[in-house]
Formats: C-alpha cells, sequence, structure tokens
C-alpha cells in the first residue's frame, strides 16, 4: 500500500474536478515521492483546466524540472519512455502561449540537447522518436530547434527528426 498522503489527494481532484490552486501545487511539489509526480502529471497533462494561472506555471515548471532529472533512467513509477512522453506533452501545452513560457521552453529545449550529448544512441533514439519526430511536425518548432542543425552531435538528431516529421520514418 502507498504511504504517499498526497497521491490520493491528487487522485481526488481529477476524480471531482475540483479547482487546484497555488498553495496546493507547492506541497506536493514539495514532495519527494515519485508517486506524488506521477499523479501530478497526470492531472496536470489530463485536466490542465483545473489549475489557476498561477497553479499552471509553477506546477509546469515543476514537473518539467523533475522530469528533465529523471529522464534517463525514468523512476518506479515512470519509464524513461514516459518521462519523454510527458516532456512532450507539456512543451506540447506551453507552445501556445510561447511568449509567457519562453524560460521553461527554453529549459525543455536544453534539457533535451543534454540528452542527445549525454545519452549512448538508443535513448537518443527515444529523444528523436518520442518527442522531436513529433515536436518538428509544426515548421515554427522545427525552426525553434534549428540552432542545433551545425551541432555536431544534435546536428544529425535535429537533422533525422526533421526528415522523419516530412517524410515519415525510413520503410526498412
Amino acid at each position: 500500500m502507498n504511504s504517499d498522503p498526497h497521491r490520493s489527494e491528487i487522485a481526488h481532484h481529477a476524480y471531482k474536478g475540483t479547482p487546484v490552486d497555488i498553495d496546493k501545487v507547492e506541497e506536493w511539489l514539495e514532495s519527494d515521492e515519485d508517486a506524488t509526480y506521477e499523479e501530478l502529471l497526470s492531472l496536470f497533462v489530463g485536466r490542465a483546466r483545473l489549475f489557476d494561472q498561477q497553479a499552471y506555471d509553477a506546477t509546469a515548471a515543476g514537473l518539467v524540472r523533475y522530469l528533465l532529472a529523471t529522464r534517463s533512467t525514468g523512476t518506479p513509477e515512470l519509464s524513461t519512455f514516459e518521462v519523454l512522453e510527458y516532456i512532450l506533452a507539456i512543451f506540447r501545452m506551453l507552445w501556445p502561449d510561447r511568449k509567457r513560457h519562453k524560460t521553461l521552453l527554453r529549459e525543455i529545449k536544453n534539457g533535451l540537447a543534454k540528452f542527445l550529448l549525454n545519452w549512448p544512441e538508443k535513448p537518443a533514439d527515444l529523444v528523436i522518436l518520442v518527442i522531436l519526430e513529433h515536436l518538428f511536425s509544426s515548421p515554427e518548432v522545427a525552426e525553434y530547434f534549428s540552432s542545433w542543425r551545425n551541432h555536431e552531435v544534435l546536428g544529425p538528431a535535429y537533422r533525422e527528426a526533421l526528415d522523419m516529421a516530412t517524410k515519415g520514418p525510413p520503410l526498412n
């Protein structure tokens, strides 16, 4: 049985559809329990409308930092694949209001660059397949990442993701 009291509280908000305020978010983000973060990720990505603006911004920032910190190993609650899927979802949530979220979007971009620079080939493939290929279907997002184009390591990943986004994956 999970002893994390925040997990059931977050699940209650999801079930009842009750609003989430900044005080609750700050309390939840202070948790060191992976289960709390997993539940908060689910609530935030699935029901972001429950968060007022201040809670939304704090939650997005806290979750991005958590995901970037756990990216390469996953957690007992989340696989590396799931971590990357959540990063993709949060990026997509933030992008429409990119002027307001420019710092957090830059943090995600820099975090993805670190993934690609520090991971062996297979996990780097996950970044391309799970995140970049899908993001680059938007020309504006592809342009946002274009500073990677001529980088020794990031360039090939950028070009491969862009190619997959525009032409589809290779058939071999």
